[in-house]
């Protein structure tokens, strides 16, 4: 599964205050098709602060050159701070 970690503040047309968005993409992706690396976005790399605790450091980006090989089959969408309707 892969998430999008940033979760953004925008104002709803219906909504007088900013909320918060989170999103969330699962997807499946060929066995074989992909490489695992090393995490490259410097989160906690001066402690080795994991950033995620069910995968290692060392294995947590995934590449592959195979576009077809990645098929998304999910989207969560989580409004926070909205009135509910």
């Amino acid at each position: 599964m892969f998430n999008i970690l940033f979760p953004y503040s925008i104002t709803l047309p219906t909504q007088e205050k900013a909320v918060k968005v989170k999103v969330a993409f699962q997807v499946r992706i060929r066995p074989g098709s992909f490489q695992t690396g090393k995490q490259t976005i410097r989160v906690g790399a001066q402690a080795n602060h994991p950033i995620d605790s069910h995968i290692d450091n060392n294995e947590i980006e995934w590449m592959t050159e195979e576009r077809a090989a990645i098929v998304p089959v999910a989207l969560l969408i989580k409004i926070e701070g909205g009135s509910p309707t």
